[in-house]
């Protein structure tokens, strides 16, 4: 029995469709089309609401059953709706990313997101679960991944881990100061800036990350051994590669 005390809503998000027809299937759990749940809690009973993300990547996965973009266990398949010129020319350049954001859901002033771990970050309508709009933090601030699991501070601050490979292998801070009700503009995203960077110090690979830590004086960030190779990113392409074939792992490398 849920106490009549306990009333709000509690948002989920996860892996749910991996097979598809056709024969297609994921490689990789990780793979499958993000879902979102949202339980309404009130007065002892649960409301279920449950909604697959209308992201670019499922819109492409349900027209042509396959995915035209590089999942972690599932290399990317030729997008039909290209022409001949842009399917060779993405075969050449550093992998599209995904945006089927299955990761995680969390709140930034008063609005809803889905993240996963690209520079794809996707505004969600909390009242029917639908996609509103995808912020491309590669196009704000230049920077190609970012961690899914952003820290708020009691200041209302809320700091983010990204990093960048397209122009030198660094690590980032995103700081996203508190929301002021005076300028709308600074909602979201928007106001979001680089508070440091850090060089990785391995020369064509950095270190793979999920989370990072905040003190109240410090943001801790572990360089580990688990490496992500960006001539392998590259290649990806060509090669056919899925993401987590662009791993390695070094244990002769110490943390940092």
């Amino acid at each position: 029995n849920i106490p009549d005390w306990v009333e709000g809503q509690l948002f989920r998000l996860g892996p749910a469709k991996w097979d598809f027809d056709e024969g297609f299937s994921f490689n990789h759990w990780l793979d499958g089309s993000a879902l979102m749940y949202k339980f309404t809690i009130r007065k002892g009973h649960v409301d279920v609401m449950s909604k697959f993300l209308d992201t670019v990547a499922y819109q492409k996965l349900t027209q042509i059953k396959r995915p035209v973009f590089t999942e972690f266990g599932t290399k990317s398949y030729p997008d039909p709706c290209k022409n001949v010129f842009s399917r060779f020319f993405s075969q050449l350049v550093p992998l599209e990313l995904t945006d089927n954001n299955i990761a995680n859901v969390f709140m930034l002033d008063d609005e809803l997101y889905a993240t996963s771990e690209t520079c794809h970050i996707w505004k969600i309508d909390p009242n029917d679960l639908t996609c509103v709009k995808k912020t491309d933090i590669k196009e704000l601030l230049s920077v190609n991944l970012a961690s899914s699991h952003p820290h708020k501070c009691e200041d209302g601050t809320t700091y983010n881990l990204g990093a960048s490979y397209m122009t030198g292998l660094r690590y980032h801070i995103l700081k996203m100061s508190p929301f002021s009700h005076h300028s709308l503009k600074e909602k979201g995203f928007e106001r979001a800036s680089i508070l440091t960077s850090i060089s990785s110090t391995n020369k064509t690979s950095f270190s793979y990350y999920h989370s990072f830590g905040v003190t109240e004086n410090y943001i801790l960030f572990l360089e580990q051994p688990l490496l992500v190779n960006t001539v392998r990113m590259a290649a990806s392409g060509i090669k056919g590669y899925s993401l987590k074939e662009c791993f390695d792992w070094n244990p002769s490398q110490k943390v940092i």
